[in-house]
C-alpha cells in the first residue's frame, strides 16, 4: 500500500499540512457553529413560544449539540492517540504515523530550529 510506504507521508508532508491546517480549521469553527446555532434555537424558543414542550426540546437539542461539538472538537486528539498506539516508534518521520501527526497536530511539530515539519518537505 502506498501509504504504509515509509517514504510517503515524509515527501508529501507539505499536502498533509494544509489538509492539517483545514483539519484544526473544521475542529474549531463547526462546534462553534453548531453551538450558536443551539443557542439561538433556545433563545427563540424562550422569547417566541411560551409552551414548556417547546423551551425543553431547544434544551435538550442544545445539550445534544454540545455533546456533538465536543466530539467533532477532540476526534483528531482521539485520531492521534490511536494511530500512536498503532504505529508505535520514536521516530515518527519515517512511519505513517507521520501522516497522521500532520493531519491532528500540524502546529505542534516542529523540527530543531522551530520551522513546522509539515508545512515543507524534510530532507
Amino acid at each position: 500500500m502506498l501509504l504504509l510506504d515509509s517514504n510517503y507521508c515524509v515527501e508529501s508532508a507539505s499536502t498533509w499540512g494544509i489538509l492539517g491546517y483545514l483539519v484544526m480549521i473544521f475542529k474549531i469553527v463547526v462546534p462553534l457553529m453548531i453551538i450558536i446555532l443551539g443557542m439561538i434555537r433556545l433563545g427563540n424558543a424562550l422569547v417566541g413560544n411560551k409552551e414548556d414542550n417547546t423551551v425543553n426540546y431547544a434544551i435538550k437539542a442544545l445539550i445534544k449539540r454540545f455533546a456533538i461539538g465536543i466530539v467533532i472538537f477532540f476526534s483528531p486528539t482521539v485520531i492521534n492517540l490511536f494511530s500512536s498506539m498503532i504505529f508505535n516508534e520514536k521516530d515518527f518521520t519515517s512511519s505513517p504515523n507521520y501522516c497522521v501527526q500532520c493531519l491532528t497536530n500540524v502546529v505542534g511539530i516542529r523540527d530543531d530550529y522551530g520551522n513546522s515539519m509539515c508545512s515543507k518537505r524534510v530532507k
